[in-house]
């Protein structure tokens, strides 16, 4: 039986660099596809199978920068390394900012690649069947049996809440676009129309309410919704009265 080889998407432009850091990924064990804009680039990544996606800024008919945002909120669990000759710091805190995983200023070496890839797939992996609890504030997400507990007190989901409620809390402040989410939750049998997303949020809000100080999710116009980390729980007379009605 062959070796397991890692499927990693290549937006890059400069021809050259495309060869060099293909030929590297390959004796690293990856198979490499290549895109040279980005605008194709951000295309085959969303849809497309993918562990990971080696970022150049500098692209024509759509820049890295852009590229970056609009996969994170399509896509906000694919991972992302940006590598690009500009090293300033702005660039740099911008991108990561964006939601790139790392930035690795070019020229970098192979032992380097290597490390930062290893680092970003660490940190990203979701193990198959994965039953840890997501925690965030006073709400609790038990996967293994599958409830919310907020503030102590069971809170009763639909199927469908539950599944939208655990994907934003697995990445907070991640944005996640109203059709990501539809295809996530519903996969082949998408209802039309983002509504459905802002009717279900409606309902977690109104569940979660009792529980939490702030506003559990943030919903960016036009971009989508992310869920709002360091929570904080509800004044306790408030919760204890809501877990009566």
């Amino acid at each position: 039986m062959g070796a397991v080889t890692i499927p990693v998407l290549l937006i890059e432009d400069d021809r050259h660099v495309q060869r060099s850091l293909t030929f590297q990924l390959q004796k690293l064990g990856y198979a490499v596809t290549c895109r040279d804009d980005g605008e194709t680039g951000l295309a085959e990544a969303v849809r497309g199978e993918y562990s990971l996606v080696i970022l150049d800024l500098m692209l024509p008919r759509l820049d890295g920068f852009r590229v970056c945002a609009s996969l994170r909120a399509a896509r906000p669990e694919l991972p992302i390394i940006i590598t690009s000759a500009r090293d300033g710091e702005e660039d740099k805190v911008r991108g990561l900012d964006l939601g790139a995983d790392d930035y690795l200023a070019k020229p970098f070496s192979l032992a380097e690649l290597a490390a930062r890839l290893r680092a970003v797939q660490r940190r990203t992996a979701t193990p198959e069947g994965e039953t840890t609890p997501i925690i965030r504030g006073p709400l609790r997400l038990d996967r293994r049996r599958g409830e919310l507990i907020a503030a102590g007190h069971p809170v009763r989901l639909s199927r469908r809440e539950y599944q939208l409620l655990e994907i934003l809390m697995s990445y907070p402040g991640r944005l996640f676009s109203r059709e990501a989410l539809l295809r996530r939750i519903w996969g082949d049998d998408s209802p039309s129309g983002a509504r459905v997303i802002d009717q279900h949020l409606y309902t977690l809000r109104r569940r979660l309410r009792p529980f939490v100080e702030q506003e559990c999710f943030e919903v960016v116009r036009d971009m989508g919704v992310r869920f709002t980390d360091g929570l904080e729980t509800a004044s306790a007379p408030e919760a204890g009265a809501a877990a009566h009605r």
